[in-house]
């Protein structure tokens, strides 16, 4: 049964506490996407990172904060790496654009554990990041109480079973920016245990990476009939 998606590269981690972790208190062809690519969002007045990673950041660029969290570094982009537990006990995945030359960051993914009931953790993240999220706060709550159980049809067994999990909010923090926060806190909604998944994903990035795939395949088909009658 479905609880929040994992993303790659993430490992099994707990974290208790009543703390908000630490880190968060703080195209048609490769050669234009050299230079088109959407500029590092990280450095402006606003928090836009998760332990100092921010999408538009390359590999090189990420090597250094990696290995001072004692992570090992990435030799390429689509490498897949052993598990890295960083602040409090918390996993880190991160996802590159796979069609982009140089490949850039799009995507951070922070999962953790926590005491901090849903409701207060989406105030706690709004103000670190000075950003409104984008349900309601009935909306929010209508949300959390989806998380904690509902019946799921499961066709080949023939029964229903209990699925947890789910989206609490997400954030538009500008500049194609989105922030997503999913929980779990398991059927009981244990208040002192609870999983959390918070994302920071550019759309921009994700958007001209899938731009310049299509444009690949394009080329390819237009080269496969470039000869539709060979000659022997």
């Amino acid at each position: 049964m479905r609880s929040i998606v994992r993303l790659v590269l993430l490992a099994a981690c707990v974290t208790a506490g009543l703390a908000l972790p630490a880190a968060l208190a703080d195209p048609s062809n490769k050669t234009a996407a050299v230079t088109d690519n959407p500029p590092t969002p990280c450095r402006t007045q606003k928090k836009r990172d998760l332990l100092g990673f921010c999408p538009g950041m390359t590999v090189a660029d990420v090597n250094a904060p990696l290995m001072t969290k004692g992570c090992t570094p990435y030799k390429a982009a689509g490498e897949q790496h052993l598990p890295c537990v960083v602040e409090d006990d918390g996993e880190l995945g991160l996802l590159f654009s796979e069609h982009l030359s140089p490949p850039v960051l799009f995507q951070v993914h922070y999962h953790f554990k926590s005491g901090i009931y849903a409701e207060k953790m989406v105030e706690r993240i709004s103000k670190e990041f000075g950003a409104r999220p984008l349900s309601s706060p009935t909306e929010i709550k209508v949300n959390i109480a989806g998380t904690m159980g509902r019946p799921v049809r499961v066709p080949i067994l023939g029964t229903t079973a209990i699925a947890t999990g789910g989206r609490v909010t997400d954030w538009d923090l500008g500049q194609g920016l989105r922030l997503m926060l999913d929980m779990d806190a398991g059927i009981l909604g244990a208040r002192d245990n609870t999983s959390y998944d918070l994302t920071l994903s550019s759309e921009k990035i994700r958007d001209k990476d899938m731009a310049v795939s299509a444009a690949e395949q394009e080329a390819k088909r237009a080269k496969a009939r470039v000869n539709l009658n060979p000659k022997f």
